[in-house]
């Protein structure tokens, strides 16, 4: 199949919509396990109260569907399309190659996720291959503060993962009880009020998490502010699934103070999400099969993580500019590797 070109006579909004449609109909054909060949509607049959099933055709086709409706809504708005200054250094395929689908839908949905940031490079990483999966998604701060108003991430997350489980946290009570009822129709989930630092609504939403089996990804949008963001992930990360993703954007105003500067080695345990940053490229190495070859103090400052840390089961730290995302797996110790020799 060659590249696609815009035809003569067709808005660029019409070919949008119309290479999405398709990427819709070849992910549902291709996708889950290798299923017989789906029709799939521009809209849902019946009614769409309910979230899908992994493994229910039905149920699928349904979210699917919601899916589209909601992409060509936004295939009509003003944003959408067009590149990022990002991307305009990019040469290798293993990065231009990547699928647009993110970066369009949120341009049309107007979050400074890619207008003052360029985070479509990271989501499309993590979420392309998942889109249609049902997946537990919490964010904090739904933009009720943001000049371009509350619901932008609402209108990505809906269309970008129809077949998930959104929930939302934000501090703003006049805003958030405003949206509270659009919120949990449109995204599934639930909407917490206040804020992110407030020990009671963590455990509130710790307890959410247990009963819908943990979050598949979070993404702390919130204040900005570090401290809220360590307080946030001190009570959150044990919610992420295996395999799930912990996510923190806007790490610049870290550096608004010294503090992101912690020593690595000595301030135990960190304070800031970024100086655990820094300290986890040394943790997930306590996982390496070499530990066998370690000095003594490795070995000790090691085990020390072990014992104490709740970061010990971190197994992939990805960063760029202001935006970093934890991967969660096997806790330190866990994993058995056969020593070679």
């Amino acid at each position: 199949m060659g590249v696609a070109t815009l035809k003569a006579g067709e808005s660029p909004t019409a070919r949008r919509l119309g290479l999405y449609l398709l990427s819709l109909s070849v992910a549902y054909i291709a996708g889950y396990h290798g299923r017989a060949r789906h029709s799939v509607s521009l809209r849902p049959e019946g009614s769409s109260s309910g979230r899908p099933a992994a493994g229910a055709d039905g149920e699928r086709s349904e979210c699917v569907a919601r899916g589209e409706e909601y992409a060509a809504e936004l295939a009509q708005m003003e944003g959408a399309g067009g590149d990022n200054d990002f991307n305009a250094s990019f040469q290798s395929p293993i990065t231009t190659a990547r699928d647009g689908t993110f970066l369009w839908m949120a341009q049309a949905t107007g979050t400074d996720k890619v207008q003052y940031h360029s985070y479509h490079y990271m989501y499309t990483r993590y979420l392309a291959h998942a889109r249609f999966h049902q997946l537990n998604i919490l964010e904090v701060g739904l933009g009720c503060d943001m000049r371009y108003g509350a619901g932008a991430s609402l209108r990505l997350w809906r269309a970008y993962l129809p077949c998930s489980r959104i929930s939302f946290v934000e501090y703003n009570d006049t805003c958030a009880i405003k949206w509270k009822k659009e919120v949990e129709k449109v995204g599934g989930g639930k909407l917490y009020i206040g804020s992110q630092d407030d020990s009671q609504l963590l455990a509130a939403i710790q307890k959410y998490a247990k009963s819908i089996g943990g979050f598949d990804m979070i993404i702390d949008d919130g204040s900005h502010l570090p401290e809220h963001q360590w307080t946030t992930i001190e009570a959150l990360w044990r919610t992420i699934k295996p395999g799930g993703v912990y996510i923190i954007e806007d790490l610049h105003d870290h550096w608004f103070s010294s503090k992101a500067l912690q020593p690595v080695m000595t301030a135990f345990p960190p304070t800031l999400p970024v100086p655990l940053y820094i300290q986890l490229i040394h943790l997930m190495n306590c996982h390496s099969y070499g530990t066998w070859k370690y000095s003594k103090e490795s070995n000790f400052w090691c085990s020390q993580q072990k014992a104490k840390s709740q970061y010990i089961d971190v197994i992939n730290l990805d960063c760029m500019s202001e935006f970093c995302a934890m991967v969660k797996g096997a806790p330190l110790g866990t994993i058995k590797f056969r020593i070679p020799g």
